[in-house]
């Protein structure tokens, strides 16, 4: 079955003939640049390296992995231009990412009173906050650690190995001068009932906003994540409109539900078989390839008016 995905960018690429070349790619992390070992293979920074326009990281991950991971691509010769952090709450360019070109972040003396509504609400959830410059992880208890390790240990490995619980969690996230999400994890086996997500959503403070965590906890319980009000198309947006460069000449490479946004924002979205249905939904060309048979690579190689086509597998 074939049709046509219709976002704003695309109608807008459409009607003018579409561009003639792509000036930017944005590239979610894990499940679309990392493979399922969470590296990325030498044909598709190979690819990048040959790709001549902007590169972005677009990443729910703070900044220090993104910062990593644009390291590694270099030094095999793809440079990557910006990093877009924690789903879009910062933004950072220049050679070190040390210019912040965009922020949009909650104080956390406005996070914490509603971290402890929640905790009042939900006895036993627990907590995991980014606070301050993207890096600094603030962890409620052991629980916290313990439940990620047991029913995802893959990323507990990954992002959680040495991490501790943080001493006096509400008032270090009260203190904080930024916070740019948290992650709550609930109790029992839940993970699809929604109870905590109806828990938490009614004490959202205005201007963050309550959903599903794209972090999975397989038979463990349900996990939401509370962040500022934005996403990555936001973010990436800051970073191609100071570079003269419209939505319409972006390719957003996503697999998960906070890739949604940015698949539908820029002019071409592709996403990997093995991408999340909604991800599919939102993205005008679902490759045949998944994020371990180089499908960026594949992409990258396709006339664009390929691009544009939607093919449910």
């Amino acid at each position: 079955m074939l049709r046509i995905t219709a976002t704003l960018s695309l109608a807008r690429a459409l009607a003018t003939g579409g561009p003639r070349k792509l000036r930017a790619i944005a590239l979610d992390l894990d499940g679309t640049l990392c493979n399922s070992a969470g590296v990325v293979t030498d044909a598709t920074a190979a690819a990048l390296a040959a790709f001549d326009g902007a590169i972005i990281i677009a990443t729910g991950r703070g900044k220090s992995h993104a910062a990593g991971i644009a390291a590694t691509l270099r030094q095999r010769g793809a440079c990557v231009d910006a990093l877009v952090c924690s789903d879009g709450a910062v933004a950072y360019a220049g050679d070190a990412y040390d210019e912040l070109v965009f922020e949009r972040v909650a104080a956390g003396n406005v996070v914490a009173p509603a971290l402890q509504q929640i905790a009042d609400a939900v006895p036993g959830v627990s907590f995991g906050a980014e606070i301050n410059a993207a890096d600094g992880i603030a962890i409620s208890s052991q629980r916290y650690l313990d439940t990620i390790r047991r029913h995802n240990p893959v990323f507990a490995d990954k992002m959680l190995r040495g991490r501790t619980p943080t001493e006096d969690f509400f008032a270090t996230v009260a203190a904080a001068e930024r916070v740019n999400w948290v992650r709550c994890v609930g109790v029992g086996e839940n993970a699809g009932s929604g109870e905590l997500l109806a828990a938490v959503r009614p004490v959202t403070p205005e201007g963050l906003r309550c959903e599903p965590s794209t972090i999975k906890l397989p038979g463990g319980p349900e996990s939401v994540i509370v962040k500022p009000d934005t996403s990555k198309a936001v973010g990436i947006d800051a970073v191609t409109a100071s570079r003269g460069i419209r939505p319409e000449e972006v390719c957003a490479f996503g697999d998960a539900e906070n890739d949604h946004d940015m698949l539908s924002w820029a002019g071409f979205g592709v996403v990997p078989s093995n991408a999340r249905q909604g991800a599919k939904e939102r993205a005008t060309f679902v490759s045949a390839l998944s994020n371990d048979e180089d499908f960026i690579k594949d992409a990258l190689q396709r006339p664009l008016a390929e691009l544009r086509e939607y093919t449910t597998p």
